[in-house]
């Protein structure tokens, strides 16, 4: 119940959602409860896909901003690894 108030926070803001797959989601966060996330204007990201670090990918996003493959996503709070705001990624 912590985590979802806190996460509530974050709900309208651009974020990155790390999976415990290769597939990251980057995107406005519109929704949590306990169980999922909804996000919303999402690109979807598999890292086993492309040649670049996870960093690197992070950087170039936040520089050149998002392209959106799905309009909706809907993800199970048991896949996320973890959530960062996307404007808060560090470039070094």
């Amino acid at each position: 119940m912590e985590t979802v108030r806190v996460m509530e926070k974050l709900i309208g803001k651009i974020v990155v959602v790390d999976t415990s797959t290769s597939l990251v989601y980057m995107g406005r966060l519109r929704e949590v409860n306990e169980r999922w996330i909804e996000m919303e204007e999402v690109d979807l990201i598999d890292l086993g896909e492309i040649k670049i670090s996870r960093e690197l990918l992070l950087i170039e996003k936040k520089r050149d901003g998002l392209k959106a493959s799905r309009g909706s996503v809907m993800l199970t709070a048991r896949a996320i690894v973890s959530i960062s705001v996307l404007e808060e990624i560090i470039d070094p």
